[in-house]
């Protein structure tokens, strides 16, 4: 008996049902001009995409994909999957979306984060004591572009990033779900956080410089952030350190979201 035989027999289907399941041109014609609409009258740019310097393309922010699928009724459902070990977080996340009145699978995307990376691994040590004081395999020097002096660094406590990260995924997944399902990976690009770093080399920051007032936070939102800190007890100093900033002042406005979260972890 040859192979074949023992494959399953699959209907393979009419050519009237391929064109039946076929969604008509003019429809998706109708999304992208409406998906044009909310990008233009509904969407602020720094809150709900961003526009990289260099790029053309718009980066779909979290805020932005909610306000999509709001237009388009999708509702977001998701399964983890834990990676991690002993002394790190790593999750994977698949996040489905569902036709809010149908109840259907549209479609899915995959997002991944980890307290090794090295946003979530490494923070600037307090003061000079706490470097000495750390093991050698867990801190070091840091040099970054235009600077000749190290910054010392030291590991975080992974613990207090396992929320972070898990939070970061679900975002990977939900911004890549969104553009999966409505089919918009050229209107907008995807992974904004990955954009923005740099090397990991020696030299390289992993988040270049704010360019541009129209990419750098608002004063409302400087306010914010400082007022958040002065009630956490954290330092400003340490989270410009963190995000590899001059001053406050250049925190990019599509990093807002993520230093309010790490003010709060």
């Amino acid at each position: 008996m040859s192979n074949e035989n023992l494959l399953p027999v699959v209907a393979k289907p009419t050519d009237v049902e391929v064109l039946h399941n076929v969604v008509d041109t003019s429809a998706l014609i109708a999304r992208r001009a409406q998906i044009n609409q909310v990008l233009e009258e509904v969407m602020v740019e720094g809150t709900h995409y961003d526009t990289l310097p260099g790029t053309n393309t718009p980066t779909l922010l979290q805020p932005g994909a909610q306000v999509l699928a709001s237009t388009f009724q999708i509702a977001p459902t998701y399964g983890v999957e834990d990676l991690g070990d002993a002394d790190h977080f790593r999750y994977r996340v698949v996040c489905r979306g569902i036709q809010q009145n149908t109840l259907a699978l549209l479609g899915e995307g995959l997002g991944e984060a980890s307290t090794l990376e090295e946003k979530y691994m490494w923070r600037q040590a307090a003061v000079a004591a706490e470097y000495d004081a750390t093991p050698e395999d867990r801190r070091r020097e840091k040099y970054y572009r235009g600077n000749d002096r190290p910054v010392l660094q030291v590991r975080q406590w992974h613990h207090d990033q396992a929320n972070t990260v898990l939070k970061m995924a679900g975002k990977r997944a939900y911004v890549a779900m969104i553009l999966n399902v409505l089919g918009a990976s050229d209107m907008f690009t995807q992974d904004e956080d990955v954009v923005r770093d740099g090397g990991d080399g020696p030299t390289g920051p992993s988040r270049p410089r704010a360019s541009g007032t129209g990419h750098t936070c608002s004063d409302a939102q400087l306010r914010m952030m400082r007022g958040k800190l002065s009630k956490a007890g954290k330092e400003e100093a340490d989270l410009v350190a963190y995000f590899e900033l001059q001053q406050l002042e250049d925190m990019p406005k599509s990093q807002v979201n993520d230093a309010l979260a790490w003010i709060e972890s």
